[in-house]
């Protein structure tokens, strides 16, 4: 075989794997774009006073994270898609509220940036029980895009 014919295969499977790849990336597209039509043209569930009460829960401080979980654990409440979006970002929110208050908390900035997640995140309950969805930069879309809610 000679080093044309050798190249000339080289360039075939590159060309079949850059063709694969190529492939796959649209099929992946495809399939995000099929869901999203999909969850769009659903109908929307009608919101029900228990969902509101459980998306509130899931934003108070120092017990909400617990009730996220527990949201999130149960099949029918995680089958309601209100419950499970508050639950989520609510979790997110908690932990990076705990994590970056604990980072700072050798400073007297870790108390105040504490006390304003919490706040901040009793402000999105309050939306919740309103019926609400708020979004919260980075987070709703970080939750949204790995498919978590």
């Amino acid at each position: 075989m000679g080093a044309s014919q050798i190249l000339a295969r080289t360039g075939y499977y590159e060309n079949l794997l850059l063709f694969e790849l190529i492939g796959c990336k649209m099929m992946k597209i495809q399939k995000q774009i099929i869901s999203e039509e999909l969850m769009e043209n659903q109908p929307m569930m009608e919101l029900t006073s228990d969902d509101k009460l459980w998306a509130l829960l899931a934003y108070l401080p120092l017990v909400g994270w617990i009730i996220a979980i527990v949201a999130l654990l149960m099949e029918d409440k995680k089958a309601r898609p209100f419950i499970k979006f508050h639950s989520v970002q609510a979790l997110v929110l908690a932990i990076i509220n705990g994590v970056v208050a604990g980072v700072l908390s050798a400073v007297v900035i870790g108390i105040c940036t504490g006390i304003a997640g919490a706040i901040y995140m009793l402000y999105i309950g309050y939306k919740a029980y309103q019926g609400e969805t708020v979004t919260v930069p980075f987070i709703t879309d970080f939750i949204k895009k790995q498919g978590w809610a």
